[in-house]
Parts: structure tokens; sequence; C-alpha cells
């Protein structure tokens, strides 16, 4: 019973303690934001292929596997236009790709209409816009153009 008793003291000791630390540095939020630019778009798929199970199996055995596969080959971007054109294969399909943005902003928002980044989705009735807004609240609007 005493140590039951001395465990609860020396778990309450511990989170008075823990719970009274304050920050020592404040974030500065300005480093993950520059005017809301865009440096990369990269246009991406999935393909599927076989891959090797070896943490496993001894015997190799070939299983499906699914990886991203980034398929643009070139990127334009204009910064006082706000304007970024990806240069994507001519036999693209257009209705089963992803984008993904190297950005300096601390939010991404897509506009009218525009896809999710990051997600695979229909891309084939651009151009389509985001707003990105930096740490300062810089508000940009781009627009992101692909083509074959």
């Amino acid at each position: 019973m005493k140590k039951l008793g001395f465990i609860i003291i020396i778990l309450g000791i511990g989170i008075v303690w823990l719970s009274s630390c304050q920050p020592r540095i404040e974030m500065d939020f300005a480093q993950w934001g520059d005017h809301a630019y865009i440096d990369k778009v990269n246009v991406f798929d999935y393909t599927e292929a076989d891959h090797k199970l070896q943490e496993y199996y001894t015997d190799e055995q070939l299983t499906k596997g699914i990886r991203v596969h980034v398929i643009s080959s070139n990127t334009v971007i204009d910064s006082t236009a706000a304007k970024a054109v990806v240069s994507v294969p001519s036999t693209t399909d257009l209705t089963k790709i992803g984008l993904f943005l190297n950005h300096r902003a601390v939010k991404v928002l897509p506009i009218d209409g525009a896809p999710k980044l990051g997600y695979v989705s229909d891309f084939s009735h651009g151009p389509y816009k985001y707003k990105l807004i930096s740490a300062d609240e810089t508000e940009r609007v781009w627009t992101i153009i692909l083509q074959k």
C-alpha cells in the first residue's frame, strides 16, 4: 500500500512539473512562408508493379505493389504572374493524375473547383487555381496549367 501511495505522489509531481514548462523560444513562422511562392509542380500517377517480398518470406514470391510515379518533365514558373506551366507526356491520361507542390507557404487551398493536391483526380479541365497563404499572411492565387 505504501508503494502505491509513493507511485501516485511521484506521478503527481511529474505531471505538475511537465505541465508547468513554458516554451523557451517563439517559433518564427516567417521561415515557413515567403510571399506565397511555388518552386516546383510535380505531376504523378500510380503504377502497379511486381515486388519481391524479402523481409518475411524465404521463397522470394512476388506480390503486387502500387508506387507513386512522377511523370512531369519540366515546370516553367513565372513568379510575377503567379503561373506555373507543367509539361507532361502526350500519352498521359489527365483524368488519373495528381499534383504536389514544392512551395514557400503555410497553407495551399484549391479554389474555383480545383482538385485537392496530393490525390489522384481528374485534371483534364484546366487551368487550375490555388491560393497560397504565407506566414506573413500574404495571399497569392496561382494558376497551374498542364501542357502535353
